[in-house]
């Protein structure tokens, strides 16, 4: 099995050719075509079709099956699953301006992909949302970087809960991140899930206005990540992205492996 995660990214709004829009719309199941009539502007229903043709295509190429023939399932708690390859694990996150999928080689990933400077990064959100601690760590924090800080602590918890597969069945106050120190991520999870397996974090810049988080749950070895940049069925382009954290797993002592750039 291959190792290692391998990380995608699309930018939908550089992606307008109508032949091209066409060739992906050729690679959707009906079930994909109704779902992604379902949204009112063009600009959704555009990056919807990019996301469903950046799924098949990459998939489709790594288990040896034409991107019309794959199938998905859900879980219970709604994350999807490759029907023929249901030990695969991979995730997708979307924003604007940016579409992100994950694939892991080796245990379960999940990512989140947020925009910056949307004015969702509230005080009252986070004391909502947060730990206790994580909302007073917020609150201490400058305002040049509490955007930043803030979707740390978002995408972080979203990338834990969808490499978990538990959905909103895991609340977002049930466990924490610290990020008081440079370069860092210390994590203390749930009191009811212990785990013997390792847990490791990244926090990513692929562009100026996106931040990312990765959680990698795995069995044996901390995994080496690789970025790209892609345009389906036209190229792809590997790129050294920025690092911004990443943890030191509790299960471990073994140097994290990051094919990336310090930020």
């Amino acid at each position: 099995m291959q190792q290692g995660i391998d990380l995608w990214f699309v930018e939908p709004g550089r992606i307008n050719s109508v032949t091209l829009l066409n060739a992906y719309r050729d690679l959707l199941t009906d079930d994909e075509h109704e779902r992604g009539a379902c949204f009112h502007f063009a600009k959704h229903r555009r990056d919807y079709l990019i996301t469903r043709a950046l799924v098949r295509t990459v998939l489709s190429r790594r288990i040896g099956l034409p991107p019309q023939a794959l199938r998905f399932e859900v879980n219970a708690y709604g994350r999807p699953y490759l029907r023929q390859r249901p030990e695969l694990s991979f995730n997708l996150s979307h924003t604007d301006g940016m579409i992100m999928l994950a694939i892991a080689g080796d245990g379960e990933i999940g990512v989140d992909i947020e925009q910056l400077g949307t004015r969702r990064a509230t005080q009252e959100l986070a004391e909502h949302c947060f730990a206790p601690r994580e909302a007073a760590a917020l609150r201490m924090v400058d305002t040049s970087r509490r955007d930043e800080i803030f979707f740390s602590y978002w995408a972080l918890k979203e990338s834990y809960v969808k490499a978990c597969g538990l959905g909103l069945s895991l609340p977002f106050d049930g466990f924490e991140f610290d990020l008081t120190q440079a370069q860092s991520i210390e994590f203390l999870p749930p009191r009811d899930r212990p785990t013997d397996r390792l847990i490791h974090f990244w926090l990513l810049r692929p562009s100026v206005a996106h931040l990312c988080a990765v959680c990698a749950l795995c069995c044996r070895h901390i995994p080496l990540l690789n970025a790209r940049y892609v345009v389906p069925l036209v190229s792809e382009k590997s790129f050294d992205i920025p690092l911004l954290r990443s943890s030191v797993s509790a299960k471990a002592c073994e140097t994290p492996q990051v094919n990336l750039t310090s930020y």
